[in-house]
């Protein structure tokens, strides 16, 4: 444990890394529901998300409900402490989930509308499971038999979709159409990782290799939701920036994020992936980095990006922290303290802080 004595601004920075996400759309009428029962769970919280959204409900006497309003087709995770499932809904799907397993989700039985997606998701996570390779095993191999690998993986995937969902109803089309965009987009950001992780990233034709990326959908908002589309968008920013500053060894993490924005305004068009791309660089930043040399990022952020929404999460508490030179006033917040009681920052008025800061490591 490290005991020191630091400004009053350290405690605003601590709230940072905890920015408001978004919720589901209660504006509407709820036309989706998720509801079950779950035994055997030690843990009553559960916590449904998706691209940009969360929710949070508790078990009741084991049995729980999710419902909300859903406007297009979208994946979530359902999460169960250190457990969780994907799952697929359309709008006004009904999704019933039992789970009789005292490790939540590895006996899990669904019914409804939505049931065909879904049980296809629970088999397949249950086939890549048994059939995985790790990653570090992928990027050990020449370039060659990577890609050999890579290829036979795809194509077994593809043809394990087939077999499981080639009786599944006309009204389920569309969700075979995502998943093969998500084994498709998988595969791709597996590829494009290759030359950051493998050691023998020298030994790439790069002309052959990146052919690839011709192929595929650099900037359609319409896949945001399938989360292999989003990986695979952040690990092609990753390749470009690197790309950038390889070989260079003067840059400070600043200069790194900066370029990585520059990159994401040069090569995607105005919209929501371009927001949310320079959105989440500039928030890794801060949590990882903090504040420090950051005004050139908010200059960038401020300028380049459209969404109102995402540039009040970032832009309000960096001008409150902007106002808090020496002598300035710090902005007054309520914590909880270790015997439960409120505790507000102008009951210290006039004081010092002594501040204890450690961690588990």
């Amino acid at each position: 444990m490290r005991k020191i004595i630091l400004p009053i601004q350290i405690i605003i920075l601590l709230f940072f890394a905890f920015l408001i996400s978004g919720c589901f759309n209660k504006e509407n009428k709820p036309n989706t529901f998720i509801q079950g029962e779950i035994l055997y769970s030690t843990n009553n919280q559960l916590i449904l998300s998706s691209y940009n959204s969360f929710d949070t409900t508790y078990l009741q006497l084991n049995k729980f409900k999710f419902e909300f309003y859903l406007e297009a087709p979208a994946y979530f995770t359902l999460r169960n402490k250190s457990n969780s499932i994907r799952i697929f809904l359309n709008p006004n799907d009904t999704l019933n989930l039992q789970s009789l397993s005292k490790n939540t989700f590895d006996s899990i039985t669904f019914n409804g509308s939505a049931s065909d997606a879904n049980n296809y998701l629970l088999t397949k996570q249950k086939h890549l499971k048994k059939h995985s390779t790790t990653l570090q095993e992928l990027y050990s191999k020449p370039p060659q038999f990577f890609l050999i690998t890579i290829d036979s993986i795809y194509l077994s995937r593809v043809q394990f979709l087939d077999s499981i969902l080639q009786n599944v109803t006309v009204n389920k089309n569309p969700f075979i159409e995502f998943e093969k965009k998500a084994l498709l987009y998988e595969k791709a950001k597996l590829l494009i990782e290759y030359p950051l992780l493998s050691p023998y990233a020298y030994k790439i034709d790069n002309d052959k290799y990146f052919s690839f990326i011709k192929e595929l959908t650099l900037n359609d908002t319409t896949l945001l939701f399938i989360f292999e589309y989003s990986e695979f968008i952040s690990s092609y920013v990753e390749w470009l920036t690197f790309k950038e500053t390889s070989g260079r060894t003067d840059f400070y993490p600043h200069d790194i994020s900066l370029i990585k924005m520059q990159v994401i305004s040069r090569n995607f068009a105005t919209g929501k992936i371009k927001d949310d791309l320079l959105y989440n660089t500039l928030n890794d930043h801060i949590r990882f980095y903090g504040l420090k040399n950051t005004q050139h990022l908010f200059k960038t952020f401020e300028f380049q990006c459209s969404n109102s929404l995402l540039k009040e999460k970032l832009l309000k508490p960096y001008k409150q922290y902007l106002s808090l030179n020496n002598g300035g006033k710090a902005s007054s917040f309520e914590l909880i303290s270790l015997q439960s009681k409120k505790i507000d920052l102008n009951h210290f008025k006039g004081k010092y802080l002594y501040i204890d800061v450690w961690a588990t490591w």
